[in-house]
């Protein structure tokens, strides 16, 4: 059963690999809001693609609620509280949500468990299901790949490119893909591939970290099953 440490590390995944733009999100938008759409910019299911550096225009809605507080960060009250499943099944069923698993688990990877992060009055605010890694010799990585479900976030989601400032610098790529569940977005970076996409009014995720990259993302892709 995961711990408290361990939840907050697997929220520190999605902060480094798939949230990293909304930092910057809340500085773009208050410097240089705009109606247009930036040069370089364009809409994607459901997503804003964007050019390192470009503006938010004013299209962009921020989320109803926002991420509630999970460890008083900034000296301000813990809002939120976790719950822990052992099944995505018994997560789907609690919380009335579609959710995305595993339907069969590539060799190596073994289901490790599944949170729910709610606000404070009990609606979820986003969930994740963790796989952790572990090769023959018993070495392994927690949470090597995660599934995250949001149920309030940015409309549409910004996501920005990012150039290397120096050779081997880091970067990411994003790029439109087809081979999801629906149409989606693709994002390539030094820590790992994240994969997003729009369904039923949902923000899902998929995050491989870089280590697990050789188990062949395009099978844990195909195992892609919608539990409602």
């Amino acid at each position: 059963m995961w711990n408290r440490r361990q939840f907050i590390k697997a929220l520190g995944v999605l902060g480094g690999v798939v949230a990293a733009p909304l930092h910057r999100l809340g500085r773009a938008q208050a410097a240089a809001p705009r109606a247009d759409l930036p040069p370089g910019a364009e809409l994607y299911g459901g997503f804003l693609l964007l050019p390192e550096g470009a503006p938010v225009p004013e299209i962009v809605k921020v989320p109803q609620y926002g991420a509630p507080n999970v460890c008083g960060l900034d000296g301000q009250p813990v809002t939120a509280s976790t719950k822990y499943f052992t099944s995505a099944l018994d997560l789907a069923r609690s919380i009335h949500r579609p959710l995305f698993t595993l339907g069969s688990v590539p060799s190596g990877l073994k289901f490790a468990g599944a949170y729910c992060l709610s606000h404070g009055w009990g609606d979820a605010h986003s969930v994740t299901l963790c796989f952790d890694l572990e090769d023959s010799q018993g070495f392994g990585q927690e949470c090597a790949v995660s599934l995250w479900a949001e149920f309030d976030f940015y409309r549409p989601y910004p996501i920005w490119s990012n150039m290397p400032v120096e050779v081997g610098g880091p970067s990411s790529e994003v790029k439109k893909v087809d081979f999801l569940p629906v149409p989606g977005v693709w994002v390539a970076e030094d820590s790992g591939h994240s994969y997003h996409w729009i369904m039923k009014d949902i923000l899902y995720t998929l995050v491989i970290q870089t280590l697990t990259i050789q188990l062949r993302s395009d099978l844990i892709i195909r195992s892609l099953t919608l539990i409602e």
